[in-house]
């Protein structure tokens, strides 16, 4: 008896908003009940398409024409026609430089410990000035502080070539351009999820030889990638060939073509946000 009292009020309670409710249990008669439903009114949801979002095409343009750029600076300095005589310096990566201070510490040569040290430290510091200017990066969207990065490594190229005019005898235009080729590549990398490094090749190397082998074992995960890394690596390639003429015929101007890439992609981002 209990039991039949029971059910009828835990089904009602069951009942989804009380949309339905047991009457005459002894019957089993279900009758419906009509609510009026009033749905809470949704908000309109607008999803605002950030102007400075680009496309994995537009990002691998840009990312060979700041590739070609790297391997033009380092050309430049790598090359010896920067600054006369045969002072040169690699500048678009420190693995070199690693090796050397390293090498320069255990013989007990000093000087080249500083100079590769100061090489280190002149890459970390300009990837470090593109992390404070763009410190939450998004992959494929542009923040608010690229332009301004970019026009930074404009000014940094600038000084390099001024320095290698007034001052030939020191290292500080190397040390400039190392600041500004670690400040692209971290650029071009944060936003790209490492698709366009532009200016330490050694990773990007090894890449292509591990999905070009895992290609012709039939996986084409990679395929995608190999086309862009092995089209960035072309464009560093014909930026270290440009250089070397560019170099011969301008010696310590020749960085002045560096900066103004920076500074037309910094101005140009400025005046596409606005």
């Amino acid at each position: 008896m209990i039991a039949r009292l029971l059910i009828p009020s835990l089904l009602l309670l069951a009942s989804p908003f009380g949309a339905f409710a047991i009457v005459a249990p002894q019957e089993r008669v279900v009758k419906e009940l009509v609510y009026p439903v009033t749905k809470p009114a949704t908000p309109a949801v607008t999803e605002s398409v950030s102007p400075m979002a680009i496309s994995k095409k537009a990002a691998v343009a840009a990312g060979m024409m700041l590739a070609f750029n790297s391997g033009f600076t380092n050309g430049a300095c790598l090359g010896g026609g920067l600054l006369a005589g045969t002072d040169k310096f690699a500048v678009a990566a420190v693995t070199g430089a690693w090796t050397t201070s390293a090498l320069g510490a255990a013989s007990g040569n000093m000087a080249a410990f500083a100079t590769n040290a100061k090489a280190i430290l002149s890459y970390v510091t300009g990837s470090c000035i593109a992390g404070l200017m763009i410190p939450r990066p998004k992959t494929f969207v542009l923040d608010n502080g690229t332009g301004p990065t970019f026009l930074i490594g404009s000014a940094l190229l600038y000084a390099a070539s001024r320095f290698a005019q007034s001052s030939p005898g020191t290292k500080t235009c190397f040390f400039l351009a190392l600041m500004a080729n670690g400040l692209q590549n971290s650029v071009t990398s944060v936003h790209t999820a490492n698709l366009c490094r532009s200016a330490h090749f050694s990773g990007i190397t090894s890449d292509i030889g591990t999905f070009l082998g895992q290609c012709l074992r039939g996986n084409f995960d990679n395929a995608f990638k190999l086309k862009v890394f092995a089209l960035l690596g072309l464009s560093f390639w014909v930026g270290g060939f440009t250089a070397f003429f560019a170099a011969n015929n301008y010696t310590t101007s020749t960085l002045y073509f560096s900066a103004a890439l920076h500074a037309f992609v910094g101005l140009s981002l400025l005046m596409n946000n606005k």
